[in-house]
């Protein structure tokens, strides 16, 4: 070959190895710009997928915050159900530190009384008779009263007595003693007074009434309700 020939060949030779250069770059960005959208598609997909995810926690979180919210409200409810019907107690402590205040009165005699059947009210004026004797004041065991509602008359019902009624003979002693029963009983968050009747016995005497509960809270149910 002339050198002519050659120079025409590698003339031909480099018109093609630029057009392979040519395709291979195009096809390069070409699989590029595909792998590109590709890689894009991907991104928004799983993009859409955490905040899918993101959403479906957040209405998780909101459902149960609404079923927290109506758990926490129920239980309020049933705890004041429960404040409302709850026996009348005196616990311990509170017997305790009562009993060091109502020292003072010791020696004093006391009768207590509660409705026959009446369940509550027996265990109320047990806890009341423990107080007083542990303040050393002379105790009668409580004892049940059966009171029968007056019938064969027209006219307006006399309503039922609640709480404690506190009755005392016209001695000084038993009037103080009688109305410091009824103090300490209001402070302790119970419905008690003290009756206008005066009992006319020998010697100074203290008469404790347990009548049936009042209704809503007593003791410390009353005491935080009325601090609300």
């Amino acid at each position: 070959m002339t050198l002519s020939d050659w120079h025409s060949l590698f003339q031909l030779l480099s018109v093609v190895l630029l057009f392979l250069t040519f395709a291979v770059g195009g096809g390069a960005v070409l699989i590029g710009n595909r792998i590109n959208k590709e890689q894009a598609r991907k991104l928004l997909s799983f993009e859409e997928q955490i905040m899918t995810a993101k959403a479906s926690q957040e209405k998780l979180r909101q459902e149960n915050l609404q079923l927290s919210i109506k758990l926490e409200e129920e239980q309020k409810e049933r705890f004041k159900i429960e404040e409302r019907v709850a026996s009348r107690r005196i616990p311990e402590r509170q017997r305790s530190e009562l009993a060091s205040r109502l020292k003072s009165f010791a020696g004093q005699t006391v009768s207590i009384w509660f409705k026959a059947g009446d369940h509550e009210g027996a265990m109320f004026a047990s806890d009341i008779a423990s107080t007083l004797k542990a303040a050393q004041w002379d105790v009668y065991a409580p004892a049940s009263v059966m009171e029968f509602a007056e019938a064969g008359h027209r006219g307006p019902t006399t309503p039922f007595e609640t709480g404690v009624v506190v009755v005392s003979t016209g001695h000084d002693a038993s009037i103080r003693a009688s109305d410091a029963v009824v103090h300490e009983l209001l402070a302790l968050g119970f419905d008690a007074h003290k009756s206008p009747t005066v009992e006319n016995r020998p010697g100074p005497i203290v008469l404790v009434n347990v009548e049936a509960r009042p209704e809503g809270p007593q003791g410390e149910a009353k005491l935080r309700r009325k601090k609300k």
